[in-house]
């Protein structure tokens, strides 16, 4: 019975590659500049029903296998239970609801419907990106210092995904500086399918210390990046993988939410250098803020690292599962 469930949501979520591009089909309208969907047309197309809650300004899509969550004039959104930030914040006009075309087709899609590849995709090498390193030491608290734990981190991934079947490379096995640009560049050149760098966070001192993990992809051409910074004019390489990217950033997030159970700060977008240069699907991952107390203490902790590296290494095959099919 479990079996026939998971089939019968994989088609779902996945589709058939001759549904792809309904959205394209749909009445667009110009909003702040950006071409919109009525998102009630475009549930429709999904067999999703909208719900709108006008006073809370909430709005839910759901049917038996996805739950939508999004609040109007916000970009902060929830697929099945997983905080996702949009490019562009849902709008109301006309007591209708609009979300941006951009955001269908580089979120939202991919994510619930990726469409099937032309070419047979298989991942078979993992690029492991240890942040920092040598005389980069990234985030420091006290003694700690961040590029430390991330290689740790990097080593403890590299051992599960072995045990997982898979090949991968570590960018740097030791405490050595590498430019930024070069680290995608290496990753080609070793002939990995995938990207993953590998960080830890840090807030400001406060009353109240942030803590939570977020995963990142390469912002959209044009979209302006969650974590604030340069908007992109024009496409870098790694803008060619942003339906892989994002599918790969949200299963990552979700498995690290779903088996640490941390506090979820969603799959966000940035301009990063080692997202923008990477020739092949890549995310960050901001595994914690060695900042906050509680959570530092997390991350210095063997046994969390390796929840940590399986839960990373988990969402990475959830992944793997979905384009390989």
């Amino acid at each position: 019975m479990k079996a026939v469930f998971l089939s019968c949501l994989a088609c779902f979520l996945l589709g058939e590659a001759s549904s792809q591009g309904v959205e394209a089909k749909l009445k667009t309208v110009e909003i702040l500049g950006q071409a919109c969907v009525d998102l009630q047309d475009w549930a429709e197309t999904k067999q999703l029903n909208l719900a709108w809650n006008k006073k809370e300004e909430e709005v839910l899509l759901t049917n038996r296998w996805s739950r939508l969550f999004f609040k109007v004039n916000s970009r902060r959104a929830e697929l099945n239970g997983i905080t996702v930030w949009l490019s562009y914040a849902i709008a109301a006009r006309n007591n209708s609801l609009y979300v941006a075309q951009a955001d269908l087709g580089t979120l939202l899609e991919p994510v619930l419907h990726l469409a099937k590849s032309k070419t047979r995709v298989r991942i078979n090498t993992v690029a492991l990106d240890a942040g920092h390193g040598g005389k980069d030491p990234g985030n420091q608290e006290g003694s700690r210092q961040e590029k430390h734990y991330t290689l740790l981190l990097a080593k403890e991934v590299q051992n599960r995904l072995g045990k997982a079947g898979l090949k991968s490379v570590l960018i740097r096995s030791t405490d050595k500086y590498i430019d930024l640009e070069e680290r995608p560049a290496l990753a080609k050149r070793q002939g990995t399918d995938l990207f993953l760098s590998l960080h830890y966070n840090s807030s400001p001192a406060g009353n109240n210390p942030v803590s939570g993990v977020e995963v990142f992809c390469l912002t959209p051409t044009g979209a302006t990046p969650t974590n604030g910074g340069d908007q992109p004019s024009k496409a870098s390489p790694g803008n060619r993988y942003e339906a892989h990217n994002v599918l790969l950033a949200y299963q990552i997030q979700k498995a690290i939410i779903q088996n640490l159970g941390l506090s979820d700060r969603g799959v966000r977008r940035a301009g990063f250098v080692v997202l923008r240069k990477a020739e092949m699907p890549a995310v960050l991952i901001e595994a914690g803020f060695m900042s906050d107390p509680a959570e530092a203490r997390k991350i210095y902790d063997p046994a969390h690292r390796r929840r940590m590296a399986q839960a990373i290494v988990e969402g990475l095959l959830a992944y793997k599962r979905l384009v390989e099919r």
